[in-house]
């Protein structure tokens, strides 16, 4: 899946708290780009089953397209989480590099980092 996909799903995701139905105006202003764009990527986002689309009305999350986004979310705030602690990143810049890093193809690169980190935080003796 592009990364832009994943923005849009991540988005929804974000906004799925507050509302039944995310409009796409919420879309435009969180993603930084114009509403007819994002009419036309959550026609795509429909078509694949991650979403289910209302026009005048907004769009939710499917089933499926939930799991990949708090996938997502759980990524971004894994890295962040690695940046902030580890590498003595300020939040707003690991925030800026973790949306790369969750973008990765790899897809166990963030599951063994994970695995990583749990081993650093116990520490040397719990880790053997």
């Amino acid at each position: 899946m592009s990364p832009n996909k994943e923005d849009y799903l991540k988005a929804i995701f974000e906004f799925s708290g507050t509302a039944v139905y995310i409009p796409n105006k919420y879309i435009a202003e969180k993603l930084g780009i114009a509403p007819a764009s994002v009419t036309e990527m959550l026609n795509k986002l429909a078509d694949e089953k991650l979403i289910r689309y209302f026009p005048y009305k907004g769009s939710q999350l499917t089933a499926r397209g939930q799991k990949f986004a708090e996938k997502l979310s759980r990524d971004h705030k894994m890295w962040v989480h690695f940046l902030v602690e580890y590498l003595s990143y300020q939040p707003v810049e690991a925030h800026e590099i973790a949306e790369k890093l969750e973008h990765i193809s790899l897809q166990d690169l963030p599951e063994r980092m994970e695995k990583f980190v749990a081993r650093l935080e116990k520490g040397p003796k719990e880790a053997s």
